[in-house]
């Protein structure tokens, strides 16, 4: 970074920049090219939260790339639907229903306010309370493990038992179509 500094500052001559808008269009020609700047927007732009990710996760990763290119363009407006848009289904209802009913209604300063409410709330939930199964155990005895088995057989019988049984009917409902359709044939 020093290094990039001082090039920039070889670039710039004394008393060539007379504004801040010209300190910052110096500033970001040189160390946003064009393309790195376009990469950068459509970061932002197509921002989705990963699956499994967490919320709180999510917004900080999103406004990591905000971070990245804080010359985006974007309104806070479009900031935020780019957000809502690319968060997940049951955090857009929470957003809404938090919202009474429409997260994008909300004004940018109170839909910020509840995005960090949310992200901190989520942040905080405890592990133990996590409802999903990632990996199952299961620790037992060889006789446990014997018992399943045992009851897998048994569940397989009857199931083939029960095929039989529905083969046996249809093939009974046949024989007695047929039968039908002889017998009208005949009249």
């Amino acid at each position: 970074m020093q290094h990039d500094c001082i090039s920039l500052a070889e670039v710039i001559t004394t008393w060539s920049l007379t504004s801040w808008d010209q300190v910052r269009a110096a500033f970001l020609d040189h160390f946003y090219t064009k393309s790195k700047n376009a990469a950068l927007r459509t970061k932002i732009a197509s921002f989705q939260q990963y699956d499994g990710e967490a919320f709180c996760e999510a917004w900080e990763r999103y406004k990591e790339c905000r971070r990245e290119c804080p010359h985006h363009g974007y309104s806070d407006e479009q900031i935020l639907s780019i957000f809502y848009d690319g968060v997940n289904w049951d955090y857009r209802n929470a957003l809404n229903a938090a919202s009474n009913g429409d997260f994008m209604t909300k004004s940018k300063e109170g839909a910020f306010e509840l995005i960090e409410n949310l992200a901190a709330s989520s942040s905080n939930k405890n592990a133990e309370y996590d409802r999903t199964v990632s990996t199952v155990s299961v620790k037992g005895s060889s006789a446990d493990a014997k018992k399943i088995e045992e009851l897998t057989a048994k569940v397989n019988l009857l199931m083939k038992a029960q095929q039989k049984s529905v083969h046996f009917v249809d093939e009974t409902m046949m024989h007695l179509s047929l039968k039908s359709l002889e017998e009208r044939r005949r009249r």
